[in-house]
C-alpha cells in the first residue's frame, strides 16, 4: 500500500559520481552509502515540473506568443 511519509530522493556519490534514487522516509537524515564505492553521498535537490489542467486558472498561467498579458 503506498505511504504518504516515504519519498523518493536522488543522491551522488561525493567520490565516483554516480547517481541513485533511494526511497526512504522524510525523517530520515542518515547517510547512504555509495552502492558503487560505499563512501558518503549527498542528496541532490532537484526541481519538480508542475502542469495545471482543467478550468478555472487564469488566462496568464498559459503559455502565450511571448509578452501578451491578459488581465480579465
Amino acid at each position: 500500500m503506498y505511504n504518504r511519509r516515504m519519498a523518493t530522493y536522488d543522491y551522488a556519490c561525493k567520490e565516483c559520481k554516480v547517481v541513485v534514487e533511494i526511497v526512504h522516509p522524510m525523517s530520515d537524515e542518515s547517510e547512504h552509502p555509495c552502492p558503487r564505492c560505499e563512501k558518503a553521498m549527498r542528496k541532490i535537490i532537484s526541481l519538480s515540473g508542475v502542469v495545471f489542467k482543467g478550468e478555472g486558472w487564469s488566462k496568464i498561467d498559459r503559455r502565450g506568443t511571448g509578452t501578451d498579458i491578459y488581465l480579465d
